[in-house]
């Protein structure tokens, strides 16, 4: 069994929270996370322990978190410019 460092634990958390805060829409909790998200993402790629197959996971994780917040501002941006037409 691997033991997985705690910054990347500490990153997996972050990301979950993010996430969590953008399904609720808390806005002002994403702003705030994404900053945490951004030091957790730099202090488990600078950990010289990182197990790297689970921290690329774990990024692939946070990318299709991010992904998945641009298509939706992407479709809110066409909603909003489709009722000003």
């Amino acid at each position: 069994m691997a033991v997985v460092p705690y910054s990347q634990l500490t990153l997996c958390r972050e990301r979950k929270s993010l996430q969590d805060a953008y399904l609720k829409a808390d806005w002002q909790r994403v702003k705030d996370l994404d900053s945490s998200l951004m030091q957790a993402v730099d202090q488990a790629s600078e950990d010289p322990g990182k197990d790297m197959a689970a921290l690329l996971q774990e990024l692939q994780e946070v990318v299709g978190l991010y992904r998945d917040m641009l298509d939706q501002c992407d479709t809110l941006v066409r909603d909003a410019a489709d009722h000003l037409l």
